[in-house]
């Protein structure tokens, strides 16, 4: 007979999932786009930081007052009523589907950038080549 594993996350693996959903993508491409502003990026991605822990803990005190399962979901329904539930479900899956398009299309653009500036790089070379030749 199969032992039963027990199914639970634990705090440190949920934080791992946390930070590597908040910093995983951005950490890579956000700082090409912030550098032209200086340290007025840098205190901007202080300041987003700070709004991601307090929405964190914000969460957290919600969980220990309503311990129940789904989330924003359930938080809104059980405050402002039904219809408000389904909205902030609705736009919570169309945020996290759209989040999750938006970093592979950055991914797969920098990833075909790349690939073009090596693609360049190299024909430059064979021209200069034939340049010295002829």
């Amino acid at each position: 007979m199969k032992e039963q594993t027990k199914r639970e996350i634990g705090f440190w693996r949920a934080w791992a999932i946390a930070v590597g959903c908040a910093i995983g993508s951005g950490i890579f491409m956000m700082p090409t786009l912030l550098a032209p502003f200086g340290m007025l990026g840098f205190f901007g991605w202080l300041i987003a930081g700070l709004g991601s822990i307090l929405v964190a803990l914000t969460m957290a005190r919600l969980v220990i007052r309503m311990p129940k399962t789904g989330g924003p979901y359930v938080y809104v329904n059980e405050a402002l009523g039904s219809f408000s539930g389904f909205i902030i479900a609705w736009t919570y899956w169309v945020a996290c589907i759209s989040a999750i398009a938006g970093i592979s299309i950055a991914f797969a653009l920098d990833h075909i950038l790349y690939k073009m500036y090596k693609f360049k790089l190299k024909i430059l070379k064979v021209t200069k080549k034939e340049k010295r030749t002829s």
